[in-house]
């Protein structure tokens, strides 16, 4: 990190010219964007980007990504905005912007409000779109959205194939007018040390994520129930943290899945409870590619998955996992069943996973980007 921040001074110094970039997220919590958006600073070539980070709230404390980015050569901006459409927040930004004139701005989540004051027609707009395109923008962020199209250099992002299409339907524009840049991870931070023995008294089941209705998770809960009705010898490790955690602690204690489920919280040593974990487990209601089933990849786990959003992108059917229908908790529990009975499928499943999620690296993730903000196109 070091030897960044050096080669920035000079170049900073010498006045070499490098694009000027802003990338604008409402805040740096524990989501799958806030995690991309870490792996792309990490992994940027500094020599040819300025880099400014606008975050409009502030950073998290549950997770260690404000220490991350501090030691990266990255010109950081905290508006400490308040909830609901806070004018001195607008203001700041268009303050901020006036003085620093990004070339590129890269837009993530809902941050386009507070922005469209600062925006002008002589900037290029990225707007990366991390889910399907109408669950990410309805009402008024859709219209604002479209109001972009129409009087702004503004491009959309997507992170997968199938929002690439979504955003296509949904706004009524050319796929080919869409860039589509796959999500990345440090694939090299997530390592498959379980080695090949299949005497394991109990099976791990992991999930990872915030505790929030797209998680879906009171479908997990059931999933789990029939799984123990079935005497499996299993405990499900959850991580993350949210506004549902009090209604999801009741419902496993009035099933009577104490011994079965434990909620663990945010961590910021995700990696290590992958490696332990034998399963991993999503039932999200949508998604876009989500960076927590590509950590699981990465870490030499065969996926079980709603059959969501891009995740058939990564998780192919019968090679490095099982995806089934929202709602159809039987094939759901017989997918877990198989891989539970069959431990080479299980092992190879994983070593599947591990080799698939190479695709999706961080650096050429961050290459991509790079050239984007270059090119402008």
């Amino acid at each position: 990190m070091e030897t960044k921040k050096i080669i920035y001074t000079i170049t900073y110094r010498w006045g070499v010219f490098m694009e000027k970039v802003l990338i604008v997220i409402p805040q740096m919590g524990t989501g799958g964007a806030e995690k991309l958006i870490v792996n792309l600073l990490e992994n940027f070539d500094y020599r040819k980007i300025d880099l400014h980070l606008m975050i409009l709230y502030n950073f998290c404390n549950e997770n260690n990504f404000e220490q991350r980015i501090k030691k990266l050569p990255v010109h950081i901006y905290t508006l400490n905005k308040k909830r609901g459409i806070d004018l001195f927040a607008i203001f700041k930004a268009k303050k901020i912007i006036s003085k620093i004139k990004p070339k590129i701005i890269n837009t993530h989540l809902d941050s386009i409000t507070t922005m469209l004051l600062s925006f002008n027609k002589k900037q290029i707009i990225f707007h990366t779109v991390h889910n399907i395109a109408e669950n990410e923008a309805g009402g008024f962020q859709y219209f604002l959205r479209k109001l972009c199209l129409r009087i702004f250099n503004f491009k959309f992002i997507a992170i997968s194939d199938l929002i690439q299409k979504s955003i296509s339907a949904y706004y009524k524009i050319k796929s080919s007018e869409i860039k589509i840049i796959y999500n990345g991870i440090n694939t090299n931070e997530f390592k498959c040390i379980r080695e090949k023995n299949n005497k394991i008294d109990k099976i791990n089941i992991i999930s990872v994520g915030s505790l929030k209705h797209q998680k879906n998770y009171f479908e997990m809960i059931e999933i789990i129930k029939c799984l123990k009705n079935n005497s499996f010898d299993i405990n499900l490790t959850i991580l993350g943290d949210g506004v549902l955690k009090e209604q999801i602690q009741e419902k496993i204690k009035e099933l009577n899945l104490n011994n079965f489920i434990t909620l663990i919280g945010n961590v910021n040593n995700v990696q290590q409870y992958l490696s332990k974990a034998d399963i991993y487990l999503s039932t999200s209601l949508y998604e876009g590619l989500p960076l927590s089933i590509l950590e699981a990849m990465a870490s030499g786990l065969p996926i079980i998955s709603s059959r969501v959003g891009g995740v058939p992108d990564i998780v192919i059917n019968g090679e490095n996992g099982f995806l089934y229908e929202l709602g159809n908790i039987n094939d759901c529990v017989k997918s877990i069943s198989t891989l539970i009975n069959d431990y080479d499928l299980r092992y190879q499943m994983g070593q599947n996973s591990k080799e698939r999620s190479k695709i999706y690296d961080s650096k050429s993730c961050a290459r991509k980007y790079e050239n984007l903000y270059i090119k402008g196109k």
